[in-house]
């Protein structure tokens, strides 16, 4: 009620008459002197403050009133004395518990009679109500300002509103300016992710608008003076009249560019700028399709760098990285413009001939890149020298797809590099049969592990000095169910290519152990039983806890066990090969370097290696009768290994004669047909048991 409506006289005549006719009803208005003493309190305003009216009577109305409050409602009283108004104001008084309550004033004066007449009404209510929302806005426009997403609010014609502080920031917009742009203003380019502009018309946003419908997961880009931004945008409707959109938008440049990079190195290699195996792929099934248009023929070359693992560990890993940067280029500075080089990896690349007339145009390029390649590369101060050998296959002939020409391409690069490398060579029918052989082999041989179809056989060693033996070596044998016997000649380089050796490797090993210890009470204390390792095998990080597991399953003593591996094996990583030798000879357990002599020169390394015993390889031994230079070779050999306090044991004796020339060159041990032949183990029993009766 605006109070200022009424008579003030009546107002007071009012008042008078209830106070002295109904005093005990309840009343709005309290009565006051010139400076707030409360003359009267009717019963409503003493409830709602929990006092009788004789607590109020004589007191000043600032003594309930909040210290906040105190000096408006001074202002107040004193403003309704000088100027005989009407005055509005509004305070907090305190109820008897304690807590302030909210009031609305309209005090008025009666001149004649110096007091004043005050009409309250309780707003506490309306106050908490105010509070509320008071803090709901503050809270609301903290988070609206400070989300990390940017937001803007339209209207329902697309004229932007609001903007937070996030959305300022994207879009460059000065603190406190107003916007008055629509969505369909443009500051800068707007791009979608394929790269192509996005025309107003065509804006997602604006349909949204239009349509009054949701949206997320919008991405496009804003390219600025300086840089693009990259945005993810979500957008929803208002439901208040006048309003249009709330859209969010969330900055996803730094995801957009891990994408971009992410996809960049799955296209393309990181170290030499080539694309990689997919991008090959993708390129090579476009030209293949050509090619079946114009009937005419697609070359694939693998390409292997000759021997590179042994420059990249002589010279350090960034030199190999420039080694390989550097072949790259020579590759693509020595085919067509169209042709496309590839690298996945390591020092292995891929070209795709497109538009060959016939199959030699593909060896003019593979000859193109070996007299490129024939001139020394320059890498910092070093000029070094290579070769590369290469294979081809060739569309449609040798496969319709570019997975088979990979393979078939790698197939014939496998075949090239046992012949020789440096050198190239085509991919063919009876390489296809060969290959055909290789993987149902491979097959076979994965099932053989799993039916333990392997059997071991030995063969012994015996002492040069008075023909006694001395220890015997596990060989694997591979008893196929239709095939009979398997060759290990046909097997062991097929295991060794696919990993398989590793298994394979264990299984004889807690077999050869075990099978020794049932023989170990019919051989001398110091008698040894010989393991082959692969290179993977020797390198695998279960190496040394197989062997003692097994040893102490089977309570063999590490002096009977001897380990044998092979020169080109150590020779790989010399360092790493010491480490390794170093914890199985901790172990006491013997090592042996087999095939001695058929790898490169290491006689340099041989006093570094913790070794006890160097293996003449046989192919030495095999014409040591007739060839000078074999005899020369395995005199030295076996000078060089007593002067190193090593034993010298030769494989591969056949014949009375060999055997009489190894004797005369003091080899300490002997291995070979005419001492005896590989067998399984029921008959290596009966021969110990013989023997040990002799």
């Amino acid at each position: 009620m605006d109070i200022r409506k009424f008579n003030i006289d009546s107002v007071l005549s009012d008042a008078i008459k209830n106070i002295t006719e109904k005093s005990g009803d309840n009343q709005n208005f309290v009565i006051f002197d010139s400076i707030g003493t409360i003359l009267w309190s009717g019963d409503d305003f003493n409830q709602i403050i929990d006092y009788e009216s004789s607590e109020l009577t004589s007191y000043n109305i600032n003594e309930f009133v909040h210290d906040e409050d105190i000096s408006n409602t001074k202002i107040a009283f004193e403003h309704i004395n000088a100027k005989n108004l009407i005055t509005n104001f509004e305070n907090r008084i305190r109820s008897k518990n304690g807590k302030y309550l909210w009031f609305s004033w309209a005090i008025i004066s009666t001149p004649n009679e110096k007091k004043v007449v005050g009409i309250y009404q309780n707003i506490t209510i309306q106050k908490e109500i105010e509070k509320e929302f008071f803090h709901q806005q503050v809270k609301y426009k903290n988070v609206f300002e400070n989300l990390p997403m940017g937001i803007a609010i339209t209207d329902s014609s697309g004229h932007i509103l609001e903007t937070n502080e996030t959305a300022r920031q994207i879009f460059e917009i000065p603190a406190g300016k107003k916007l008055k742009r629509s969505l369909n203003h443009r500051r800068w380019p707007v791009v979608s992710p394929n790269g192509s502009t996005i025309l107003p018309r065509n804006f997602t946003l604006l349909q949204a608008l239009k349509k009054k419908e949701s949206l997320k997961g919008l991405e496009f880009g804003l390219q600025r003076e300086s840089d693009t931004v990259w945005l993810e945008v979500m957008a929803t409707p208002i439901p208040i009249e006048g309003y249009g959109l709330a859209v969010g938008f969330r900055d996803i440049s730094e995801r957009k560019n891990a994408e971009d990079r992410i996809s960049y190195m799955a296209y393309y290699d990181e170290l030499t700028g080539l694309p990689r195996k997919k991008f090959f792929i993708e390129k090579v099934e476009v030209m293949l399709d050509e090619a079946l248009r114009h009937d005419n023929k697609v070359g694939v070359i693998a390409l292997d760098i000759d021997n590179f693992k042994y420059l990249n560990e002589s010279f350090g890993h960034n030199f190999g990285d420039l080694f390989l940067k550097a072949v790259a280029d020579i590759i693509k500075g020595s085919i067509r413009n169209f042709d496309l080089v590839s690298r996945e990896g390591g020092d292995e690349y891929m070209i795709a001939l497109p538009d060959l007339d016939n199959e030699a145009d593909a060896a003019i390029v593979c000859e193109s890149i070996q007299s490129a390649l024939a001139k020394p590369i320059q890498i910092e101060k070093y000029s070094a020298f290579t070769s590369v050998s290469m294979g081809i296959a060739i569309f449609p002939q040798d496969g319709t797809d570019p997975e088979s020409l990979l393979k078939n391409a790698d197939n014939a690069l496998h075949q090239v590099k046992k012949v020789g490398k440096n050198t190239y060579g085509y991919f063919t029918q009876s390489l296809q049969i060969l290959v055909k052989e290789r993987l149902e082999i491979e097959n076979n041989l994965r099932l053989a592990i799993t039916l333990r179809q392997f059997e071991l056989y030995y063969q012994p060693k015996f002492r040069i000095v008075d023909g006694s033996y001395c220890g015997m070596e596990a060989l694997i044998r591979w008893r196929h169910p239709e095939r009979g016997m398997v060759s290990p000649n046909d097997f062991i380089p097929i295991a060794e290519e696919t990993g398989l050796i590793v298994p394979i490797g264990e299984w004889v090993m807690e077999e050869s152990i075990h099978q020794f210890s049932e023989i170990k009470n019919l051989v001398s204390r110091d008698f040894q039983v010989s393991l082959n390792l692969s290179t993977k095998q020797f390198k695998h990080e279960s190496l040394l806890s197989n062997l003692e597991k097994y040893m102490n399953i089977n309570q063999i003593a590490a002096r009977n066990l001897e380990i044998e591996i092979t020169e080109s094996a150590l020779m790989e990583n010399v360092t790493q090969a010491i480490e390794i030798l170093d914890k199985v000879r901790a172990l006491g357990i013997s090592i042996t370097i087999d095939d001695f002599g058929s790898g490169y020169s290491s006689l340099g390394y041989l006093k570094k290696l913790p070794v006890q015993t160097v293996k003449i390889d046989k192919s030495f031994i095999q014409d040591l009768e007739t060839n000078e230079d074999s005899k020369a070779i395995v005199r030295a050999v076996t000078s060089l290994g007593h002067n190193l306090g090593l034993k010298v044991v030769a494989e591969g004796a056949e014949t009375s004669e060999q055997c009489s020339l190894l004797s005369d060159m003091d080899v300490d041990i002997i291995q070979g047909f005419y001492y005896a032949k590989p067998m399984p183990f029921d008959e290596v029993m009966k021969f110990l048991k013989s023997h040990k009766s002799d």
